[in-house]
Order: structure tokens, then sequence, then C-alpha cells
């Protein structure tokens, strides 16, 4: 990945540019004034990769990024494009106004924060590093070389991926100490539990004890259940007495209703007697009967006919209605009238002895009914007498039985039956208060033994965790600075060393540099470094492991330059000797990064990093830009700025900057 194009607007020094770098992979950067070209300072070099860091990360050199905008404008803006090595082209837009309102746009990302992230994760590094590594300038060159060690040593962690042992580490002492915290918990748990012991053989006599006065106590409820039923017996025939008496009362009942029967049957018998002799008194022949009925019925129809002549013939008054004389024709005739009077009276007298005749036949009849009825009656009262014999046989045997029965005995037998069971109701109670007494013995033995159990099992615990909290604490040596983070630094270190002694060749500095991780101290570890365990006072050897006592080591990453075989610090060395051992130690750094994240941006910038050097390391220094970098550490682009002009005859891309009184301009040339 490298960059493409470069648009600036009212940033810094620039009030435009807008510059493609795609096909170029060494650009060189110059500058002169327009009123005096051998001046360039302040020129607006350094403005280039300067807002290519800006866009990149929102960082500058600025205290406050308004302090970017150009002298007089409302804002500033920066768009970077970048070229995948697929050709897919990245565009980063970021600026800034004069209120400080700030813009970040990334193609393919929705807000500021996703973009950030996503420009890191592109370019593989964050701001510090890209300051660290790929953005090399003169005035801190030697940056990285000046950090303390904790930093430097920091800083390859994160590099190599090595900073997952810190939380690794500190998993692993949260549960240690967890598990020390747990081991405390369980001790006391161990102790409250043994104070909670009882001896178990002293439970076990005890139900034996109680249990056989249980047993004893369940003997006499068996006894006493025997005489109680035995009473019970006794007394359910006073219970029957009680009964018999209700009986004797129901069948004295029963023999008084019985006699009232047998009275009634008497006076029924009697009154049918009497019946059949009105009967027999009354008594007509049917054939005598419809005579009479007939001769009724005849009697009836003539004095109905003798009543209507009476009428007519009182009508008559002997005048003609028509003629209104006397007449003989209708005139009254008294004789016939008084001879109709007396056969009517007559008829009406045998009509009322026929009436009296039918009154008796309906009598009769009458008296036949209540006759049939009293047959009825005495038919139903057949079986009284025998009823009442029988009923009189079991009154007398019942009155025999009861008498019999004493109600003093009676009195007697519900006093013993009442001790009885009283004395039963208490040996039952006693019984019970054993049972429950052997119930808690029992629920204490089991308590016992799950305590017993739950001892082992915490014991058991206990041991799993101390086993577990010594292969913890050995994860500790391991995960910790001592153990694989320390050697993955170390293995990093030789590599490191090995590109910056690569560098070192190709710039023909006759300098090598050596890397020293640790210092070793005169006094002795406190603990073992095999096993961790504390050595006594004065002990030289380890009592659990048999491991040698060793001297203390203090974490150092020092660098060494070597020349000629003489090893001195970094510190002494001149200031050509520090910017070439810089120099390469960062272009080591910058590709270290890039294997190690796995970043596709492969461009480095050089802000006058060879100021230092002589004329001779100078010429190198142009080999190393012009060969090195591109043809066998694969970047691809270098933006180199410089003051010296003659870069012109050795690179085919060079960007002028051309400064005027308050703004620059640049121009390929």
């Amino acid at each position: 990945m490298k960059i493409y194009s470069l648009e600036l607007e009212n940033f810094m020094l620039f009030k435009s540019f807008k510059k493609k770098f795609g096909d170029k992979d060494i650009i060189g950067i110059i500058a002169e004034y327009a009123a005096n070209k051998e001046r360039s300072n302040k020129g607006g070099k350094s403005t280039i990769p300067e807002a290519i860091r800006y866009i990149l990360f929102g960082d500058s050199r600025a205290e406050r990024e308004v302090e970017l905008i150009h002298h007089g404008a409302d804002q500033m803006m920066g768009i970077l494009v970048l070229d995948d090595d697929d050709g897919k082209k990245i565009t980063i837009k970021r600026g800034r106004d004069i209120k400080n309102n700030g813009i970040l746009e990334v193609s393919g990302c929705a807000n500021k924060k996703e973009s950030q992230a996503f420009i890191n994760e592109l370019i593989g590094m964050d701001s510090q590093e890209f300051v660290l590594t790929n953005f090399i300038k003169q005035q801190d060159i030697n940056l990285f070389l000046n950090l303390g060690s904790a930093q430097k040593k920091a800083l390859f962690s994160k590099w190599l991926k090595n900073d997952h042992w810190v939380k690794l580490e500190k998993a692993v002492k949260l549960e240690v100490s967890q598990l020390v915290t747990s081991d405390l918990k369980i001790s006391s748990k161990i102790d409250l539990l043994k104070t909670q012991r009882e001896n178990i053989k002293e439970l076990s006599e005890q139900r034996r004890i109680i249990n056989l006065d249980a047993l004893e106590e369940t003997a006499k409820i068996e006894g006493l259940k025997d005489k109680i039923f035995k009473l019970q017996q006794k007394k359910s025939k006073f219970k029957g007495l009680k009964e018999k008496r209700k009986q004797l009362e129901e069948l004295k009942k029963e023999c008084t209703d019985a006699r009232k029967d047998l009275d009634l049957k008497i006076v029924l018998t009697k009154k049918k007697r009497r019946f059949e002799v009105k009967i027999e008194k009354l008594n007509l022949g049917s054939k005598k009967l419809c005579i009479m009925r007939d001769e009724f019925a005849i009697c009836k129809s003539q004095i109905a006919v003798l009543k209507t002549n009476i009428v007519n013939a009182k009508a008559r008054t002997g005048v003609c209605p028509v003629l209104k004389k006397s007449c003989d024709r209708i005139s009254p005739n008294t004789k016939t009238v008084k001879k109709w009077k007396q056969e009517r009276d007559k008829l009406t007298h045998r009509l009322d002895q026929l009436e009296t005749r039918f009154s008796d036949v309906e009598e009769a009849n009458n008296t036949q009914k209540d006759l049939a009825w009293v047959n009825g009656q005495i038919e139903g009262l057949k079986a009284t007498e025998s009823m009442y014999a029988k009923l009189i046989g079991r009154f007398r045997d019942l009155s025999k039985t009861i008498k019999t029965l004493s109600s003093t005995q009676l009195e007697d037998l519900n006093q013993r039956l009442t001790l009885l069971q009283n004395k039963y109701s208490n040996i039952i109670k006693r019984r019970d208060a054993l049972l429950i007494k052997i119930g808690e013995i029992d629920q204490r033995e089991i308590s016992q033994q799950k305590i017993k159990k739950e001892i082992k099992q915490l014991e058991k615990t206990k041991a799993n965790d101390r086993l577990r909290r010594s292969d913890l604490l050995y994860l500790c040596f391991l995960f910790g600075k001592n153990g694989i983070p320390s050697l993955e630094i170390e293995n990093a270190f030789g590599e490191i060393q090995d590109e910056i002694n690569f560098v070192l060749d190709r710039l023909d500095s006759g300098l090598q540099v050596q890397f020293k991780a640790e210092r070793e101290l005169s006094t002795l570890e406190l603990n073992c470094v095999e096993c961790l365990s504390t050595f006594p006072s004065g002990a030289k050897v380890c009592k659990d492991c048999g491991a040698k006592r060793k001297k203390q080591k203090r974490d150092e990453l020092n660098i060494k330059v070597i020349e000629n075989g003489v090893e001195g610090g970094f510190h002494m060395e001149s200031g050509g000797g520090k910017t070439l051992v810089s120099l390469s130690t960062r272009i080591a750094l910058t590709r270290l990064i890039q294997r190690q994240t796995g970043s596709r941006f492969k461009v480095i910038f050089m802000d006058e990093p060879d100021t230092a050097l002589d004329d001779v390391n100078k010429d190198v220094f142009m080999r190393l830009i012009t060969k090195t970098l591109i043809k066998e550490f694969h970047f691809e682009q270098v933006f180199w700025i410089t003051h010296a002009k003659e870069i012109q005859e050795s690179i085919p891309n060079v960007l002028k900057i051309k400064r005027f009184s308050s703004y620059s301009k640049a121009v390929w040339v």
C-alpha cells in the first residue's frame, strides 16, 4: 500500500496543494525561498509528511489543531488517497475550522470513531508507533533509543503481540488470590465443623438404651391393649342393654298398637252385624224395584198431564175472545177440574210412597258399601291376633333379659376401662417421647456423618486447591517478566539486533549493536526461580525442588555499540554514530511492525536524518535511499526531505517547495 495522492487546502503554509504520487517510488522534497534561493529552512518541506501524519492520525506537532489552519483562513482540509495493493483506492478526509469543529471521513466508515479504528488497523499502528518507526525526523531520530527500558520493552511486547502475557499473568494472579481466600474460608469452615463433631459411639450407646426402654413400653402397651379389648367386649353387652331397652319400648308400643287393632276388629264385627240386619230389612228384589220405577215414571207423567189440564181449565173465562160474548164451549168444567185434582193428589201421594221406598233402597245400597268396607278392614286385621301373640312373647323374653343386667356392674366396668385407657395413653406418650429421642439421635448421627464427609471433602478440596495454587504460581512465573514474555522479547531482540546490524552493514558504518535485556545484581533471589518457594535465611539451595539459588536480575534494555571489537554505550557515540545507529534501529523497527502486524503500508518518511553525517556517510545514506530501501527492504515509497538540492541528479522525482512571504507552493522539477 502506498500514497496515491495528497490534497491540502489552507494547511499551514499551503493555501492549496494537490499532487499525485501513485506512480512514484522515491520522492525527494527540497525547498527554497522566492526571494533568496540559498535559503530553505521553514520553507514547508516538512509540511508534506506532517500533513500525511495529521490526516492519518489527527496528530501533529501543533498543540491545538486550529494552529494548523493557514493564517487568515477560516478552515483547513486534507484529503489523502491510499492505493491498496489490489488497486483499490481508500480516501481519508480530515479537517477543522477556526471554531474548532472537526471532520473525519473515510470511505466505507459511518463515524469518526469507526473511521480512526479502521485507519489504525489499515496502517497497522497508532500515531505513537508511527512517529517511532516510519516517521523519521532529524530532531527526534534518537527518540526510541532515548526511551527507558520499561518503555522499550512495553513497545516490543505490543509490536510482538506479546502484551497478552500481562493479561494472562493478571488472570492467574487473580485466581491465586481467589484460591488463597478460598483456602482461608475452607480452613475456617473445617475448624467450625470440627467444633460441631460428637462422639458417634456415645450416640449409638444412648440410642441402644433408649431403644430398650421404648421396647419395654411397647410391651406394656400390647398388654394394656388386650385388657382394654376384653373390657370393651364386656361393655359391649351393656351397650346392647341400652339397645334392648329401646327395643322393649318399641315392642311395648307395637303391642299397644296391636291391642288397639284387636279392639277395632271387635267394634267392626259388631258394626258388620248391624249392617247385615239393616240390609235384610231394606232388601228389595230387583224385579219389584223395576216395577216401582215404571210406576213412578207413569205417575210422574200423569201428574204432569193433570197439572196441564188444570191450568188450562183455569184459563177459560166463558167469554169468546172473538165475539166478546158468553160461550158454553169455553166455560170451565168444575166437576172435571175437581176430578183432575183428586186424581192428581192421589198420584202425588203414590209418588211420595214410591220415593220413600226409593230412599230405603239407596240407604240399603250405602249400607252395603259400608259393609264391604268393614269386611275389608276386618280382613286386614285377621293377622293381628297372631302378631299380637308374638309381640307379647318377645316383650316378655326381652324384659327377662334386661332384668339380668345390673347398672352397678356397668359403672364399675366404666371406671376400670377409664383407668386402663389413661394408663395406656400415658405409656403411649412415654413411648413416643422415647421414639422422638431415638429419631433425634439418628438425625445427629446422620449430621455427624455429613460433617465427617464434608470435612473430608473440604480437606480434599483444600489439598487440590493447594496443588492448583502451586501450578498457578509456576504459571505466574512463566507468564511474568522473567518467563515466556522475557524469552519472546529476548528472541525478538536477536531478530531486531540482526536487522539493525544488517542496515548498519549496508551503511558501511563499521558499527554493530548488541541488546542486553537484564543486568545481574549482587543480591540473591528471595524466591526460587524454578518453583517460587521462599528461601530461608542463608539457604543456597531450594528445599522443595533442589534448584541452586541465583542472583537477582533487573530488567533493563541496554543497547551497546561495538566498533572494531570495542564495546561502548550509545550515549558515548558521536552525533554521526548516533544518527547511523538510530536510523538503522528505526528502519529495523519499521520492518518488524510490518511483519508482525501484517501492515500493507510500505511508506517511510525521512525528514533530514542525514544532517549530522559527513560526506562519506551521506553518500552511503544516498545509496540506502535509492537502492536498499526499495530493492532490498521492499518499501513501495520513500519520502526524503533534504537541504541537498543535488538529489535532482540521483532521483527522478523531486518536489520543490517554493516559499513566498506568507505561503508556499509545490512543483515537480
